[in-house]
């Protein structure tokens, strides 16, 4: 009996086998690449299969997401670029608009072939997570710098971040103040204030140069005023004047003031050397900052106090009034081409020839079929689907591979989950995390307590395997 069973089993199990190889067709998962953004994404293995809602069984999921260093470079350089900083934010675009993936199935018969009539996949957001703005770079940094010599500070924010609620005292080193910088609105990049005394009652600033005054000052000499030591003069009294200066002028004679000494004769006098400023202020996180500092100005400015006596120009006979010298200083206020980049171009052909040794074309079929699909995820709801379908009805001869390249356009922020069929049946199944601002520029209407507080959301229903 022994005898017999050695000659019989042998062929029976030669022709199970065959039998097994001619009747088992089935696909399944062969590798997976993100192909935008590239290098940037990890797979975590879900040990558990996945049962689809057409009941069929799905080999365990892969689950995809953004590995640390992209995160932290992306999150680096969308801060700078959200707050409107230089930035390298440009190269992150083309993966916000449009993402992709390539994945390649395999016929696990080896001796039988398949007819593909259709290729299709279905992306479902199982899990609409807000994104997290917590990880921004908010940071500041407040230099203030004097301009060259007109009397004004220019306050200037370097950090990232917005500088908010920020308050400066400013005192010149006479010990006298100067009128308060609070901006109503965020220093984010730079602001002048122009140096005012405070009170409003002093005209600047000039340099303190040489004694000489930029502009000239005129007073009108009273008739019984001795002009002992006083001069120069412009004298409108004659019925025709000599000096072109008096034409139109109310009759009278005018002194010239041209030097700071003899307006500190007139009128009290401020001299200014350097600025001494205790500021506070907050980040857009609620974190407090305050400082002194003490800034040297270029050169020593001064302010004079008005009064009724000094003249900024000679007075028109026309005039209602005598114009005063100089108004009061006041303190002065102040997208990216999307690119549309194709998938790089992957010889998948050559790679299953390396990697497995299939023919491109055979008696039995064809050994690799490829197609490309765009999905749009723009505007899905929460567990919504949308799906994206070709039909090659090509054979795939025995080992074969079918590599699907699927476009990702416009997704957000959150968790999609990605089904592949073959002929209507699921094969494989991946979900992918996406890391999408769902704004790319700082508004000041913005809510700061995002910055410092998140809210997932309630659980997905739909983000559990079925």
């Amino acid at each position: 009996m022994l005898i017999y069973a050695a000659y019989v089993i042998p062929p029976i199990a030669i022709a199970l086998l065959t039998w097994h190889e001619m009747t088992n067709t089935e696909m399944i998962w062969s590798s997976t690449e993100i192909t935008r953004p590239h290098d940037a994404y990890r797979s975590e293995r879900n040990t558990q299969n996945a049962v689809s809602n057409t009941g069929a069984l799905i080999a365990g999921r892969n689950y995809w997401s953004p590995t640390e260093d992209y995160r932290a470079a992306f999150l680096a350089e969308f801060s700078k670029a959200y707050f409107e900083r230089p930035s390298r934010f440009d190269m992150f675009l083309p993966d916000i608009e449009r993402s992709g993936l390539t994945i390649i199935l395999k016929n696990s018969a080896s001796a039988r072939s398949m007819f593909v009539n259709s290729i299709s996949v279905v992306a479902i957001l199982e899990d609409d997570r807000p994104f997290d703005w917590r990880r921004l770079d908010v940071a500041t940094d407040l230099t203030i710098q004097p301009a060259e010599w007109n009397g004004t500070l220019t306050f200037i924010n370097s950090g990232t971040g917005p500088i908010l609620n920020l308050a400066a005292t400013l005192t010149g080193d006479d010990k006298r103040p100067f009128e308060p910088f609070k901006p109503e609105g965020l220093l984010t990049h730079e602001w002048p204030v122009s140096l005012t005394p405070k009170g409003g009652t002093y005209i600047g600033p000039f340099p303190d140069i040489s004694d000489a005054h930029v502009e000239t000052l005129y007073r009108t000499i009273e008739p019984k005023e001795s002009t002992t030591n006083r001069g120069p003069f412009v004298d409108c009294r004659p019925i025709e004047p000599v000096d072109h200066r008096c034409n139109g002028v109310v009759r009278a004679l005018y002194e010239e003031v041209t030097s700071v000494t003899r307006l500190m004769e007139l009128t009290d006098l401020k001299r200014v050397s350097s600025i001494d400023i205790d500021y506070r202020f907050e980040d857009l996180k609620g974190h407090p900052s305050s400082g002194q500092q003490t800034i040297a100005l270029p050169q020593q400015l001064y302010w004079y106090r008005k009064t009724p006596q000094l003249l900024d120009r000679l007075p028109m006979i026309d005039d209602p009034t005598t114009s005063l010298a100089y108004d009061e200083g006041s303190g002065g206020e102040w997208s990216s081409d999307e690119g549309s980049i194709g998938f790089e171009s992957v010889d998948v052909v050559g790679l299953a020839k390396q990697l497995f040794g299939v023919a491109v074309e055979g008696p039995k079929g064809v050994g690799l079929i490829t197609t490309e699909l765009d999905i749009d995820l723009e505007d899905m709801p929460e567990c919504s689907f949308t799906k994206a379908i070709a039909e090659p009805r090509t054979l795939l001869q025995g080992s074969g591979l079918v590599s699907i390249s699927v476009n990702l356009n416009k997704p957000r922020n959150g968790r999609y989950l990605l089904r592949f069929l073959i002929n209507g049946r699921d094969r494989h199944a991946l979900s992918i995390d996406f890391l999408v601002p769902d704004r790319l520029r700082f508004s000041s209407d913005v809510q700061t307590s995002q910055f410092t507080n998140y809210d997932a959301g309630p659980p997905p229903v739909c983000g559990d395997d079925r």
